[in-house]
């Protein structure tokens, strides 16, 4: 029974054996399937872009263009640093959640034409809106939210206050039509008078001013102006909302009317921005990037953004013009991954969007490359160029199937035979019992 249960266990093994041989040499073909088929589902990384030092103005500028290049990599979901140094956001996202709480209360209020209580509920909702629009990522329900106001004003021979609601309405979104909310003639006139109000493609200038400087702006939600201080000469005339922001700080939304062949101002109090929660943190890991050198102070940069991927970005300014200088560290790893500078040669007056989208490219070129980005997270094989048959599937497979049999065979056709073992017996067929 002993040497029968190692023979069992031997051609256990053997099988074994050879189903691995079979999956071993199928293996490349599944993995060149997976290279030559449709194309690989990519993991979203998210990687966070780190200025060093304080930016100038045409830094802080080149850092904007960048960061919506890499946004344009659907692998890479990018790190909003506002965001994130809000820690929360709670404020603004309180006033959303007022804003659409008030708007959905106006709204019934409103068809169930009870307009007096609805102006009170859409008005608070367009205040709330307005307070948090720079934390709204879809303008849809803030205008959804001017149109009823407005709807509701011109129902209540308010014809004034209805016309300012459908400006800053068009202003976000120029194709709204005011028959989706209302099919009352006085609302079609007032929305009418404010198309022709709306400046006729006509322009002002916009100054912005904020404290600190080197702040970011952005006309409604879209348009990237610049970095204050600034002096915008081509704002269409009308109503805008001024968005402000800047890393360690908390952003802010300034409602402006500019008038056409006029000027318009955000500065004073309109323009100070409060600090936001984390920025002692920022300011600290910044001063010691800047100070200490890249690889001593990652480290505190992956504690504080908890990002996959870092881009570490020097802007370098001289009278001979600009330069920029980018590294990217791959944060579970802690090794830096790719180093470049944009131009390559030389040096420019002004590091553009195209710069920075060659930048951005040649940075996440390297990361692909290291198939860092397939679902599994682990490399993927890539089948050679060229044809042949030992491309096939059907040819490993008779390949394995030929190995396995060739391997089995050869063991059974080897094993020693057995003689079965027996009673002794005399010639006579008698039974001796010995005791």
């Amino acid at each position: 029974m002993r040497r029968r249960g190692t023979i069992t266990a031997t051609r256990s093994r053997v099988i074994a054996a050879g189903v691995a041989v079979l999956c071993v040499i199928e293996a490349p073909f599944a993995a060149a399937q997976v290279s030559e088929g449709t194309k690989p589902t990519c993991r979203p990384r998210s990687i966070v872009v780190v200025p060093v030092a304080t930016p100038s103005r045409n830094a802080a500028e080149f850092e904007h263009a960048l960061g919506s290049a890499l946004a344009r990599h659907g692998c890479f979901r990018t790190v909003d640093v506002v965001d994130f140094l809000e820690a929360g956001m709670g404020e603004g996202q309180a006033r959303l959640e007022t804003a659409r709480d008030a708007a959905d209360a106006g709204t019934r209020e409103f068809l169930s034409m009870r307009l007096a209580e609805a102006r009170a509920l859409l008005a608070e909702a367009v205040a709330a809106y307005t307070d948090g629009f720079a934390y709204l990522s879809y303008e849809g329900p803030f205008v959804d939210a001017l149109m009823t106001l407005g709807a509701c004003e011109a129902a209540l021979s308010n014809p004034g206050a209805a016309v300012e609601a459908f400006r800053l309405a068009r202003t976000l979104k120029p194709d709204v039509a005011p028959d989706e909310y209302s099919a009352l003639p006085e609302v079609a006139r007032a929305f009418q008078q404010a198309g022709a109000e709306a400046g006729g493609g006509a322009f002002g200038a916009l100054i912005v001013d904020s404290r600190p400087q080197g702040v970011e702006a952005l006309l409604d939600g879209r348009r990237f102006l610049g970095v204050t201080p600034l002096d915008v000469p081509d704002v269409p005339a009308g109503p805008h909302l001024v968005v402000l922001r800047r890393p360690g700080y908390v952003r802010r939304t300034v409602r402006v009317d500019v008038p056409a062949g006029g000027t318009a101002a955000v500065s004073g109090d309109e323009g100070a921005l409060d600090e936001a929660r984390r920025k002692p943190l920022y300011d600290m890991a910044m001063r010691k990037l800047a100070e200490a050198g890249e690889a001593t102070a990652i480290e505190d940069v992956k504690a504080l953004f908890l990002a996959d991927l870092a881009l570490v970005v020097r802007v370098d300014e001289s009278a001979r013009g600009m330069s920029a200088r980018a590294t990217l560290w791959d944060l579970a790893t802690m090794q830096r991954v790719f180093e470049g500078s944009e131009p390559r040669e030389g040096v420019v007056s002004v590091l553009g969007a195209g710069a920075a989208e060659a930048l951005a490219n040649a940075a996440l070129a390297v990361v692909e490359e290291r198939a860092e980005v397939r679902e599994s997270g682990a490399a993927t094989y890539r089948a050679r160029a060229s044809g042949g048959i030992w491309s096939r599937w059907w040819f490993w497979t008779a390949v394995g199937a030929v190995v396995l049999g060739g391997v089995t065979a050869t063991v059974l056709l080897t094993r020693p035979k057995e003689k079965a073992p027996g009673l002794p017996r005399d010639g006579n067929g008698a039974v001796i019992i010995r005791f």
